[in-house]
């Protein structure tokens, strides 16, 4: 069969499957349901993965709003908005969050669905093929997390319900910046800076200059690579993290942390890797005033996406901060 074609039908069974889970599920050994009306604490258990007899812990809720699937190994988080407002389905290999009406009702939202990579790669030979709202969330050497957002009109609503809904249908646009999706168990990649030279790639990004600066006998006891490192890269990334809009008075704009285990350059100074206070806080510099205007007044923090380059790397003992210019920026949602 045709390669594209292929692909078409392995996407279109993924946007099946995630309009199907607004049904009851109940066949499979692995269907779970987590109840936003239910306790604030919740732990459900379900038959091991065959690869692991010992996996038993398949969804756990820690605090109402923060959700963690050990099973397919990646974790949510929910604004306040969502309290009381949805359910989530576990099964097989995806989950399913429904829109929890009023009346007990539940309305498909969002499909988030764990594929292997080698299963992937074999059938979709390009990315851009896949068409499906949602698209690809997280590509690792062992699996392809892919999402399927709810796209048809909901039907008569009240003017409290509609409010409520809009918020949600809002955040399912985006899940790595509203909902905070991030995978679980994966160990962060560190770049040694003793290691460092001109024209290395990481993450698309090649290093244009590396300058550092010994430890200093009066600091000693940092155990420490370096007193200082700056490392300038040159190129285009893709991001998403935390953001907080500073006065600027007093700082310089718009600072963001870009999330971890996100593939993104992180340079690792202390010895000891549990001791690198990552990730690194970036100044954003902006071209067109109109970008930065996007992301609020002074005190406001939120998630969003967005497109740097030329990030500029620096630790030192002094105040100067890390930076990137923005080129594109995507999705925001205020905190």
């Amino acid at each position: 069969m045709d390669r594209k074609i292929w692909a078409v039908v392995f996407m279109a069974c993924i946007v099946a499957a995630g309009c199907d889970g607004a049904k009851d599920q109940t066949e499979s050994t692995n269907n779970l349901t987590v109840n936003s009306r239910q306790s604030d604490v919740l732990q459900e258990k379900s038959a091991p993965e065959p690869t692991n007899s010992s996996i038993t812990k398949a969804v756990e809720i820690i605090k109402p709003l923060k959700y963690v699937n050990k099973r397919l190994g990646f974790s949510l988080e929910f604004r306040e908005a969502w309290r009381d407002h949805y359910q989530i389905d576990d099964i097989d290999n995806k989950i399913v969050i429904n829109y929890l009406r009023p009346s007990g009702d539940k309305e498909f939202l969002l499909s988030i669905e764990r594929h292997s990579r080698e299963v992937w790669d074999r059938v979709v030979k390009d990315d851009t093929e896949v068409s499906a709202p949602g698209g690809i969330l997280l590509k690792t050497d062992k699996y392809v997390f892919s999402s399927s957002r709810k796209t048809d009109a909901m039907g008569e609503m009240s003017e409290e319900e509609l409010k409520v809904f809009a918020e949600l249908i809002e955040d399912v646009r985006d899940p790595n910046v509203s909902m905070k999706f991030k995978p679980e168990g994966m160990k962060r990649s560190l770049i040694d800076p003793r290691t460092i030279r001109v024209g290395d790639t990481f993450a698309g990004l090649k290093v244009a200059s590396v300058k550092t600066a010994d430890v200093h006998d009066t600091n000693k006891d940092c155990k420490c690579y370096y007193d200082m490192v700056k490392v300038q890269f040159r190129g285009s990334i893709e991001v998403t993290g935390d953001y907080e809009v500073q006065d600027p008075d007093f700082s310089e704009g718009v600072i963001f942390h870009v999330d971890p285990d996100s593939g993104f350059p992180e340079i690792q100074i202390y010895e000891n890797k549990d001791d690198n206070d990552l990730p690194d806080s970036i100044s954003l510099q902006f071209t067109e005033k109109r970008q930065q205007e996007r992301f609020g007044k002074p005190g406001t923090k939120g998630r969003a996406r967005l497109v740097i380059s030329d990030y500029f790397y620096v630790y030192s003992q002094s105040d100067e901060r890390s930076k990137a210019k923005v080129k594109e920026v995507g999705h925001i949602t205020e905190i």
